[in-house]
């Protein structure tokens, strides 16, 4: 089977005016196209708190790929 090629991209968003932020990684078909699936990285005022749930969630993109034979042409 082919791989269909995907990007993945890594969104930051503020989510209060303390200064917390989100991340959002997003599987988009093709550069700028249809997201079909996001993943979130809730938001935390401890660091490595963020870095652990960022790790988990780039797993999850990972087996979230090779599950639907998805190619990231991009580094996530």
């Amino acid at each position: 089977m082919i791989n269909t090629e995907v990007v993945v991209t890594k969104y930051e968003r503020e989510v209060n005016h303390y200064g917390g932020l989100e991340y959002i990684f997003k599987v988009h078909k093709v550069p700028g196209g249809r997201v079909i699936n996001s993943f979130y990285v809730l938001h935390s005022y401890d660091p490595e708190e963020m870095l652990e749930s960022e790790d988990r969630v780039r797993k999850e993109i990972h087996v979230y790929l090779e599950k639907h034979d998805y190619k990231a042409v991009t580094k996530y």
